[in-house]
């Protein structure tokens, strides 16, 4: 059995301004910047050619 929770494994503070660096830990924890999507594009691409 799978059960799904819609939560973020790190818990970051709330902020009134962007923060670069917590953008970029975030991208991190989601596959870094040649993620899944990346990988998809690439992939199709090179299958393509």
């Amino acid at each position: 059995m799978f059960i799904r929770t819609d939560k973020l494994q790190v818990e970051m503070p709330l902020r009134n301004e962007p923060a670069p660096s917590a953008a970029a830990a975030l991208n991190e924890l989601r596959g870094g910047r040649f993620g899944e999507p990346t990988r998809l594009n690439i992939s199709t691409f090179q299958g393509l050619g």
